[in-house]
């Protein structure tokens, strides 16, 4: 998180039967989510999921924080059951 909480920066990861992909997720107040990869990149419906994921989590901050409530959780874990 940026000391002016406007922004918080993840280490992401989808993780599949075999495999694990990294990524970097950078987010804004404004409800911008930017998703790096960091080296191979999932399927492309897996990384649609992982950016309405930070999508929504950087929407809800800018609420959190006129709540008085801390902006960024220090951690967002989702699961899906297999396809």
């Amino acid at each position: 998180m940026s000391e002016d909480k406007e922004s918080a920066v993840y280490s992401a990861a989808i993780y599949t039967s075999s495999e694990r992909f990294a990524y970097r997720v950078s987010m804004g107040l404004d409800g911008s989510a930017t998703i790096t990869a960091n080296g191979d990149e999932a399927a492309e419906a897996d990384r649609k999921q992982l950016g309405s994921i930070a999508t929504s989590t950087a929407r809800s901050a800018k609420r959190k924080l006129s709540e008085s409530l801390p902006p960024w959780p220090p951690r967002v874990l989702r699961w899906r059951a297999p396809r």
